[in-house]
């Protein structure tokens, strides 16, 4: 699978599940209840669905992910990604990078990150 195929099924992937998560039943009426809470745990695996508690909520929130992390993703917790020698994790580059990769991994990560947010 190439990086746009994979980027292409894992957004589809990321707005199937929030698309779920938010018609369910259970979350529907926490998301119209009052109820206050003081932290929100989110797992930052492929959607920023849950992000939209935090905003409703106005509470702080701890990410967390299973796997590596993407630059995107990084930005929203406040670590810094240098893509001009840290290659997007869905790409296959390595820390010794042509030009024109770095430029497709700064492209890629941008496109990403306008995505899936």
């Amino acid at each position: 699978e190439n990086p746009v195929t994979n980027f292409i099924s894992m957004s589809r992937m990321g707005f199937e599940m929030c698309e779920r998560i938010l018609t369910y039943q259970p979350v529907k009426k926490l998301l119209t209840s009052d109820v206050k809470f003081d932290l929100l745990i989110v797992e930052f695996f492929n959607s920023d669905c849950f992000l939209s508690l935090v905003q409703k909520y106005g509470m702080p929130y701890v990410g967390i992910s299973a796997s590596s992390t993407s630059p995107e993703k990084d930005a929203r917790v406040g670590t810094p990604a240098e893509l001009t020698y840290v290659s997007h994790h869905e790409l296959p580059l390595d820390s010794h990078m042509s030009l024109s990769q770095r430029l497709w991994n700064i492209a890629y990560t941008s496109l990403v990150g306008m995505v899936r947010t």
